[in-house]
């Protein structure tokens, strides 16, 4: 399977390693499950300068990938919702969504294409034909599917 290809691909610092050792349970986190980043920040000090005082404000940005199959303005208007239902303190939060990427899930093979892929692998690699989903929101493809829905 493509997920245990890509732990073994990249080299990990010191004692890191993937978070996960399964290769089902890290093909799933890479492809159907949902996932967060923080892409950047302001208002933070820097290391050198950095108190214990109260900041006038705090911005992140955040990357968060969806399944495939995730409605994205539902799930953007759901973390707003959570973000901005009972902030600590008397803090003032506010989420805005930049951006929406839809992602797409492949639709299932036709029986005749497998069995070309399959005699095609079978011929020039002598293995079976074997299938890697990637990612789980590339907006691009979803706007293909649309276009060509038979691909």
């Amino acid at each position: 399977m493509c997920a245990a290809a890509v732990v073994g691909k990249y080299p990990w610092v010191g004692r890191c390693g993937p978070s996960e050792s399964s290769t089902v349970e890290a093909y799933l986190n890479r492809c159907w499950r949902p996932q967060l980043s923080v892409i950047g920040a302001d208002g933070l000090p820097s290391c050198g300068t950095a108190g214990n005082v109260l900041r006038p404000f705090t911005q992140v940005q955040l990357s968060i990938r969806l399944p495939p199959t995730q409605n994205g303005a539902y799930a953007a208007n759901w973390v707003k919702q959570v973000l901005e239902a009972d902030p600590p303190q008397g803090a003032v939060v506010s989420f805005e969504v930049e951006d929406i990427g839809e992602g797409w899930n492949a639709p299932t093979s036709s029986q005749e294409l497998v069995k070309i892929l399959e005699r095609a692998s079978q011929t020039y690699y002598g293995q079976p034909a074997q299938y890697c989903g990637e990612g789980g929101s590339i907006p691009f493809m979803k706007m293909l599917g649309e276009v060509f829905p038979q691909a």
